[in-house]
């Protein structure tokens, strides 16, 4: 053997580092990060290892980051809405950020949360709106406690896939009234959607042969004892859903 080249030698490993866009120290820790390597193949292997790591964890601090905006739990539109696809979602549960609750809801592992039930149901039924029942609860005009979520979807929208639990039933509205009356309110860093109080009483006569009866009284009779009523908006909202002439015989025997 003649006589070795070592800068040129270490020249050559210098530009291989630069290739691989490594430091020198970080290339002897990968090294040893991998006591099989035997080979040439073997540092190859490592090094795409190394490489294939560094791209995912690339999308990690975005990702994990709009979790987080969201109190730890994202569903399908809110991904969608961020460009975020399946291939990284399976990326990032592949290596424990992430795990899957249900079909389309997604959550952070390495955080301690408690999902409120509504929120969870409202995740799930993106395009709903409370309604109902559930309207009533968050008014406070019953004292009845709804036993599953009741939400409006308009005619033009496909019927959800409802889940197991929580428990949720589905009302189909008009598309041309849909979007009378909706407020939203922010939980755990999501806004859901929920009619207001005026929409929220016209609604209950409309659908008064679906309701307790008891309860489509009791909540009549707090809406017109409570301070945050507002007449001339019911009416407006009664002429616009025809339930105008119903609803005043209701209030007259109040």
């Amino acid at each position: 053997m003649g006589d070795l080249d070592f800068d040129y030698i270490k020249k050559g490993f210098l530009n291989v580092f630069k290739q691989l866009g490594v430091h020198e120290e970080e290339f002897f820790n990968l090294v040893r990060r991998y006591p099989n390597i035997h080979k040439l193949d073997d540092l190859i292997a490592a090094i795409k290892t190394e490489d294939e790591s560094k791209k995912e964890a690339a999308i990690y601090p975005e990702i994990i980051e709009l979790f987080r905006k969201y109190n730890g739990i994202v569903n399908a539109n809110i991904l969608k809405e961020n460009q975020i696809n399946y291939y990284q979602l399976n990326k990032l549960e592949s290596m424990g950020k992430i795990i899957k609750l249900k079909r389309g809801l997604y959550a952070l592992k390495d955080i301690n949360y408690m999902v409120d039930e509504i929120v969870e149901a409202a995740l799930l039924i993106p395009k709903g709106v409370l309604c109902l029942y559930s309207a009533l609860a968050h008014h406070e005009l019953t004292t009845y406690t709804p036993s599953e979520y009741n939400f409006a979807v308009s005619r033009k929208e496909r019927k959800p896939t409802l889940p197991d639990y929580p428990p949720i039933r589905i009302f189909t509205y008009d598309d041309d009234t849909f979007d009378i009356g909706i407020e939203k309110i922010e939980k755990d860093g999501h806004s859901i959607k929920v009619y207001d109080l005026e929409r929220t009483i016209c609604d209950t006569v409309k659908y008064r042969n679906k309701l307790d009866a008891n309860v489509v009284k009791e909540s009549l009779n707090n809406y017109s004892n409570s301070r945050k009523r507002n007449y001339i908006q019911l009416f407006k909202y009664a002429e616009r859903l025809r339930v105008k002439s119903i609803l005043n015989n209701y209030l007259e025997v109040l």
